[in-house]
């Protein structure tokens, strides 16, 4: 016995060959590919007589066995698609539905079980489902054979052919010769859903007239002649044989009889039945058939339709338009029918008033192709963030759409100024009527331009598209307005070669004013894209959308406050929002108003969120150190014979408990709290959706409704909120609340910029950041205080807003520190001295080379690179800026910077606009710096010297720039004390170098003294230090490392020899390090005044620091 299997995906059914059987009415469908095989038993005959016949491999069906009444139902389903072709899998479900018989339970079947059907151990049938599937194809070749034949030339869609195939059912079902109107109109009130049914609810007030419609048409169709009365022979009808030497019918069977199968060299050439087995069927399934026998008997000759549907179906086809025939035409036909209309009358109902609704719900389904790519802004509208402030937008859009011809408005602006805003506004004053007389009732639909290119991958199907939509629009005769946001990509949308584009087929409609369209764009998009083509241009008029300011910006999130609440629980404080708009404005200078201030209160919310569904720290740590002490208590309870253990598992008891009586009710506080928090968001989203539900009834003038929603339901939700809202306030452990200090938080992770509170480590950092920057930068004490306080300026919050945190000029010789203190500052802010924006001066000095900084002019290499100066302030805003060796560059450069000290900011080749407020900026130059030299020498005082190298800064540099600069700062020579500073900071830096290999290093006073006389030179400052140091110490030692004479546990001992002529090296055990079980960074040591040496009382150790602190004892 062959599995029975029905596939639910098959492949594509290769195009059928019509055929006709003589003496059989039913038209049989083979595939080409399929051949004759053996003899075919009753039931494949009486299948193969009555219903399409299709290739096999559809027809898997061949076992009686594991089959139930979903399976016959997919079967079906399969015979339906193989005889109608390119019918969806929607509406072969409905068809099915449809034929099934109204009293069969097919939903309480369980599509689990296995229906045996005929088993050769039983003998018996346990199942009909067998029976069901063959029901069911009989009265799918029955209902749709005649149909298909008549249906092949016309324009009627799936629904309606559909809905004509159930009013065959309804004819047939009652023995009526004919398909008359009223078999149709049956067709279309029995669906309650249906377009027929929706007019008579509308036209009548409530479903009783529906319902008495109903019954009107059913009486009279009773009183129709029966003219097909149903077979009582007791026979399945056979299929006859073609052939000659056949009778040319076969006898009808009794009940109790099986016919021989003819010899099959006498059956036509056909595809064999899917239930075939090649041999006779089991008798006590043939007796189940028979008992189906007046269920299944048809006639010969099908149903015609009678002359009167004849002429509905011909009015539906007059004006199809370009789609076929709906639901909706076929129904307002159907009620210039006078049968229709007197059944209606006798009803109750106007036919006139039924037909008027019908019209209406025409209007609406007429724009299936716009709601495929677009959406209905004024159905959404109660679902809209309310738009404040944008009155004069939203009347100058009205009065553009209200214009005769050009009634194109186009909205131009910033990204995120609020351009899509307006459009919605205009929505939701169309909802609430707010509107002239001719844009009441108007549908706002946003049109998706993506969508409809997306998938044409042929020729003219974007157009088709465009074409259809547009043809939609114009049918409504002004009752949509579309939208198209981003309009400049219609300039090019679905372009290919050969083909026009959007704005090709827009322009015809937009010039006549039979379409009104709303654009929206950004203006560097409008003068890149739309106003190169003047003719699309000149047909939409610019209304131009501002940035808000601050306090408009506050109005608008507080009016977004609630739904905002709504979405993640929390509440937020109106502080909060002033803090966002504030903060955006002055640190998030890249994007516009109000878009950014209400993504930063839209994250701080879901941070909130976040943390509000976390555990509290405090119950995190609780809970792992409870883990940790059960792991314990397990490893220990192991150790039986040890005392100690034993001890240690009683302790560890003791310890678990305890914390589980400080966790219980930390535990049961938290929940507490959290179920709080919960279903106060609940009762938030609940007052949501019934605002929603209350706009809805005041716009269909529902008082009774919208009255028990203002005062009844909407103040329960809001007494329940406020009650929550009151019992959270004592919350500890979670809080729901968005404060300012979190729009802080975000706007630092954004920007990087520290607008966040002060907490005690910053205070004191701040404080002592003058400190810091002398441990790196020796003897240049005003430069150092100038820079630290307008740091401290700035981070309080008191700094000029309008202008950089700080601006100075450094003037001094070479290798005196200036860099030095730009790198320092970059260091303590950043915690990295690379993240300074670093320029040599020295490559601008060419005129053209200017361009380098703000970015290439458009047309020239490394225009989309965007500018040296520009680009990395663009990126991170808090930043030191240093200007090296200034006074090698070009005039030209100074001019650029004229802005950036004043304003504070500097627009860029691509004109953007770059912010300064928050960097540093540094310029340093050696101009005067002669004089200084010569102050420090005693050839002249020191303010002489500062006057003469103030002439030299005045003859260089323009006055304007030195005006705009904060202070000018003057940095010394360094002295022979400060120089025995810098060279310890410099060895202390190759001690880092060698504490990385896990090297240590000692250095004595004389090898100070003697690194210092030989690397000194006054022109040249502190840098020759560095410099020796690299040629000299660091080069010996590394050969020493290759030559493995330094190991890990080794001291590098660095002295002078006996004539202090030269550096002498010496490789001593760690002894320090052996002792404390420590790594040396750096170890110094000297002889004592006695002048004896004892290394270990004189070893000094410094651990691994950031920065390491070398220290000589004398």
């Amino acid at each position: 016995m062959l599995d029975c299997k029905i596939k639910a995906e098959e492949k594509e059914i290769n195009q059928p060959e019509e055929f006709s059987t003589s003496d059989c009415s039913l038209p049989s469908r083979v595939s080409s590919s399929t051949t004759t095989t053996g003899t075919s038993s009753n039931l494949g005959r009486f299948l193969d007589c009555t219903t399409p016949v299709v290739s096999t491999q559809y027809f898997p069906l061949v076992n009686y066995s594991d089959f139930n009444w979903i399976r016959a139902v997919k079967y079906c389903s399969l015979v339906l698609k193989s005889t109608l072709g390119g019918v969806s899998d929607e509406i072969l479900a409905a068809i099915t539905y449809q034929i099934v018989p109204a009293d069969t339970q097919y939903a309480e079947i369980d599509t689990s079980c296995c229906c045996n059907i005929y088993t050769p151990e039983k003998g018996s049938c346990c199942s009909d489902s067998l029976t069901l599937t063959v029901v069911l194809l009989f009265r799918v070749s029955s209902l749709f054979t005649g149909l298909r034949e008549k249906m092949n030339d016309t324009k009627f869609d799936a629904k309606v052919q559909l809905i004509l195939a159930s009013a065959r059912s309804h004819a047939m079902s009652a023995s009526h010769g004919q398909v008359t109107p009223l078999h149709l109109g049956l067709a279309l009130i029995s669906n309650q859903t249906g377009v027929f049914y929706r007019a008579i609810t509308s036209a009548g007030g409530s479903d009783l007239l529906a319902q008495s419609a109903v019954k009107v048409i059913k009486q009279t169709l009773n009183k129709l002649p029966k003219k097909v009365p149903p077979t009582t022979t007791g026979a399945i009808p056979q299929k006859p044989s073609p052939k000659k030497n056949l009778p040319k019918q076969t006898p009808p069977l009794s009940t109790g009889a099986i016919p021989q199968n003819p010899s099959p060299n006498n059956l036509p050439r056909q595809t064999p039945s899917p239930l075939s087995n090649g041999g006779s069927i089991p008798q006590n399934l043939y007796n189940i058939l028979l008992q189906q026998q007046n269920f299944l008997s048809v006639p010969k000759t099908f149903l015609q339709n009678n002359p009167s549907l004849a002429k509905v179906l011909n009015r539906a086809q007059k004006n199809p338009g370009e789609n076929n025939v709906g639901v909706e035409e076929l129904v307002i036909s159907l009620l210039e029918d006078s049968q229709i209309r007197d059944v209606l009358k006798e009803a109750g109902l106007v036919p006139e008033k039924v037909k008027s609704e019908v019209e209406k719900l025409l209007g609406e389904v007429n724009l299936r192709v716009l709601k495929t790519y677009g959406i209905d802004l004024v159905e959404q509208a109660g679902k809209l963030d309310p738009v404040i402030g944008r009155d004069k937008e939203i009347r100058r859009v009205i009065g553009v759409l209200s214009r005769r011809t050009k009634n194109n408005p186009v909205l131009i602006g910033e990204p995120g100024v609020g351009k899509t805003a307006v459009v919605e506004g205009l929505a939701q004053r169309i909802l609430k009527g707010d509107v002239p007389i001719n844009l009441t009732d108007v549908k706002l639909f946003s049109l998706d331009l993506g969508a409809m290119v997306a998938g044409t991958t042929l020729r003219g199907q974007f157009e088709e598209r465009l074409k259809s939509v547009l043809k939609e629009v114009e049918n409504a005769q002004g009752k949509v307005v579309l939208f198209i946001d981003e309009i400049h990509m219609a300039l090019g949308a679905g372009k290919a070669s050969g083909s026009t584009d959007a704005a090709n087929l827009l322009k015809p409609m937009l010039a006549r004013g039979q379409l009104r369209c709303i654009g929206a764009t950004t203006l560097e998009e409008y003068r890149k894209h739309v106003e190169k083509d003047a003719a699309f241009e000149r047909r939409f008029q610019q209304v131009y959308v501002a940035e808000p300011s601050v306090p408009h910006t506050i109005s608008i999130l507080r009016g977004l406050k609630e739904k905002y609440e709504g979405h993640h629980g929390v509440r937020i404080q109106d502080s909060a929002l002033v803090v966002s708009a504030q903060l955006s404005a002055r640190y998030i200078t890249a994007r516009r108003l109000p878009d950014k201030a209400i993504d930063l209160v839209d994250e701080s919310c879901a941070h909130v969120r976040v943390q509000l569904d976390s555990q509290p720290e405090e119950i995190d740590n609780l809970e792992r150190k409870a883990m940790q002490l059960k792991i314990e208590i397990h490893a220990l309870e192991k150790e039986k014979d040890d005392k100690a253990s034993e001890a240690r598992l009683v302790e560890v008891r003791k310890e678990l408990d305890d914390l589980r009586d400080k966790l219980e009710p930390l535990t049961i506080k938290y929940k507490n709290e959290k179920n709080i928090i919960n279903e106060t968001r609940r009762l938030k989203q609940k007052r949501d959706e019934l605002m929603i539900a209350l706009q809805e009834a005041e716009r269909q003038h529902d008082l009774p409704k919208a009255a028990d929603l203002r005062y009844g339901a909407i103040q329960e939700v809001e007494s329940a909120i406020a009650k929550l809202e009151k019992s959270a306030k004592d919350n500890v452990m979670l809080t729901e609340t968005v404060g300012p200090e979190n729009i802080a938080e975000v706007v630092s992770r954004w920007t990087g910029i520290p607008v966040t509170a002060l907490d005690q480590n910053e205070k004191k950092r701040l404080i002592s950041l003058a400190d810091k920057l002398h441990e790196r930068v020796v003897g240049q004490d005003e430069a150092v205080k100038a820079v630290a306080a307008a740091i401290l300026r700035s981070r309080v919050g008191l700094g000029r807003p309008q202008q950089p945190s700080g601006s100075f000029l450094f003037l001094g010789p070479t290798g005196v520190g200036k860099t030095e203190l730009a790198k320092a500052l970059a260091e303590q802010l950043f915690y990295d001295e690379n993240l300074l924006v670093r320029l040599d001066m020295s490559e601008y000095m060419d005129r053209y080379t200017v361009s380098k900084l703000i970015g290439a002019p458009p047309g020239y290499i490394g225009h989309e690179e965007g500018g040296q100066l520009t680009e990395p302030v663009r990126r991170r805003p808090y930043c030191v800026v240093l200007f090296d060796e200034v006074e090698k560059a070009n005039v030209t450069v100074f001019n650029t910077l004229l802005q950036v000290l004043e304003d504070g900011r500097l627009t860029d080749s691509q004109g953007r606009t770059v912010n300064f407020k928050n960097t540093v900026i540094i310029m340093t130059s050696n101009l005067g710096a002669e004089h200084l030299v010569s102050g420090l020498t005693g050839e002249v005082t020191m303010q002489v010297a500062r006057d003469n190298a103030m002439k030299e800064v005045k003859k260089h540099f323009r006055p304007e720039l030195l005006n705009r600069l904060d202070e000018i700062v003057m940095f010394h020579p360094l002295s022979h004390e400060n120089l025995t500073k810098i060279v310890q900071l410099q060895v202390n830096n190759v001690a880092n170098r060698l504490a990385a290999k896990g090297v240590s290093m000692t250095v004595t006073n004389d090898a100070l003294d003697y690194i210092l006389a030989a690397s000194y030179d006054s022109v040249y400052g502190a840098r020759p230090i560095r410099r020796w140091l690299e040629r000299k110490v660091v080069t010996d030692i590394s050969m020493m490392i290759v030559r493995e004479e330094i190991d890990d546990d080794s001291i590098v001992c660095i002295d002078v020899n006996a004539d202090k002529t030269d550096l002498v090296y010496r490789i001593d055990k760690n002894v320090v390090a052996k002792k404390t079980e420590q790594t040396l960074d750096v170890v110094i040591h000297s002889e004592n005044k006695r002048g004896r040496s004892n290394e270990e009382d004189h070893i000094v150790t410094s651990t691994k620091k950031i920065k390491n602190e070398v220290i000589v004892i004398d």
